[in-house]
């Protein structure tokens, strides 16, 4: 499963996308590096570690720092009371915002998945929903700089249940 089709698949599971935004609004925490960090895991069978983020965040930094984060931030200024009610027609424009960043993300895992695709082997044999969740605690250890215990907290439950029931419609071991 391409990181694209993986993403779409998790984010689309019950309390996932709620529990993503969440982490975003919270914590700052780089959604679409928690989906790489997962995927890696649960599909590639790699356990990441410290250095493999970030060459991965470096690898798409420029892309995040300049095109993806200000996308979503003139989106969201627009949904602010004092720009949502500018003009009748601003909400179609909003829309657009959207769908644009949401077309950044895209790219921005596409490079990943190109990063991946040179970087590790793979070992699908020992790719599970549990490696993807323990890729996701040391993302989020790494990239916030949270404590273990930390970052196994803002795993919700949404997320593990989410990628586990991921992991038994693909047909794979729990």
């Amino acid at each position: 499963m391409t990181l694209w089709d993986f993403a779409v698949a998790f984010y689309d599971q019950p309390g996932v996308a709620p529990a993503c935004l969440g982490l975003q609004d919270r914590c700052d925490a780089d959604v679409v590096g928690l989906m790489f960090a997962a995927w890696t895991g649960f599909e590639l069978g790699v356990r990441m570690t410290p250095e493999d983020f970030a060459q991965a965040r470096r690898h798409v930094q420029a892309w995040r720092d300049h095109v993806v984060i200000p996308l979503r931030q003139v989106r969201r200024e627009m949904k602010g009371k004092a720009l949502s009610s500018f003009h009748p027609s601003s909400s179609p424009l909003r829309d657009k915002l959207k769908a644009l960043e949401l077309e950044a993300e895209k790219l921005q895992l596409e490079a990943l998945e190109g990063w991946a695709a040179t970087r590790f082997p793979g070992n699908a044999a020992q790719a599970s929903a549990t490696l993807g969740l323990d890729n996701m605690g040391a993302f989020l250890q790494e990239q916030m700089n949270m404590t273990e215990y930390g970052a196994q907290s803002a795993i919700s439950r949404e997320l593990v249940d989410g990628l586990r029931r991921l992991e038994v419609g693909a047909s794979k071991p729990i």
